[in-house]
């Protein structure tokens, strides 16, 4: 058994964690990436594995050298999802397992809403590194360019049509349970994404008459409201911007009576936010 680390995304605190492991159990450890990082040693436990410059380059030699019975520890999903298929074990950085399953899950939402909406895509399956790809104009050499820079996958792009794109994407953001509520709805955003929000949630297929109900407003705008529904958008990004932090984000998240969804902008991981969240708090609003 051996220990391969994606060391490129590896914060410096898993790393050390991990370094610590290798040594207390004498198990081989192997950090790739496609440049030195400070503070890992070569000697016979753990070796620095440099690869080549190119995009994707270290994440095809882990694929290399990893074997069944080996454990990868990576916080990029596409690699994560090749190496689940070819039964390695895989966590993240946090020490998540990831399963087929939730590789597939997590698979599903690799391209950001803002992209999926502007290119009117989705993603469909994964074969190798090739990410198969519902597309309303698969000669959109701009779309397939920029997907590919996000997710890491070569693009087999397919034709779809725009009303099958648009029940897999509002499937998979929530839309169609937000328009479901017959009363108010509010959509919390950070500060910094407010205008951006505004102008997705204008352009969103909503059905007709919901719309008129929807309100866009940042987290410390919606204190003391009430709405039948809430979507919060990148719930860690309010933490960050916000005086207050995770009391604010706490507001925002108990504005609804009946439904609440929220939106996480990160690299596939669960937001951090629902750590923060995990002891309770007063909600002064």
């Amino acid at each position: 058994m051996k220990i391969l680390v994606d060391a490129d995304s590896c914060p410096k605190a898993a790393r050390d964690a991990i370094l610590r492991a290798i040594r207390r159990t004498g198990i081989q450890g192997i950090f790739a990436a496609n440049r030195p990082i400070p503070g890992i040693s070569n000697d016979e436990l753990c070796r620095m594995e440099l690869c080549e410059t190119h995009h994707g380059a270290a994440d095809d030699r882990i694929v290399e050298l990893a074997e069944p019975g080996d454990l990868v520890i990576t916080r990029d999903i596409p690699l994560a999802h090749r190496l689940v298929e070819a039964n390695i074990s895989v966590l993240d950085d946090r020490g998540r397992l990831y399963t087929r399953w939730e590789a597939d899950e997590e698979l599903s939402r690799c391209i950001p809403e803002h992209l999926a909406r502007r290119y009117n895509c989705t993603p469909v399956a994964v074969e190798g590194n090739t990410l198969l790809l519902a597309i309303e104009d698969p000669s959109n050499m701009l779309a397939l360019d920029d997907i590919r820079l996000i997710t890491g996958f070569d693009i087999d792009p397919v034709i779809a049509t725009d009303d099958a794109i648009t029940k897999a994407l509002n499937g998979q953001f929530g839309v169609t349970a937000i328009a479901e509520v017959e009363g108010t709805i509010a959509v919390i955003t950070p500060a910094g994404r407010y205008h951006s929000v505004t102008d997705m949630v204008a352009g969103l297929p909503l059905p007709v008459g919901v719309g008129e109900r929807v309100s866009v407003l940042t987290a410390l705008q919606s204190k003391g409201l009430e709405y039948d529904a809430a979507l919060v958008v990148s719930p860690d990004e309010i933490v960050e911007q916000t005086p207050g932090g995770i009391r604010v984000l706490y507001v925002a998240l108990t504005r609804p009576t009946w439904r609440l969804a929220t939106i996480d902008i990160t690299d596939g991981r669960p937001g951090a936010w629902r750590e923060s969240l995990e002891s309770p708090l007063s909600d002064s609003a």
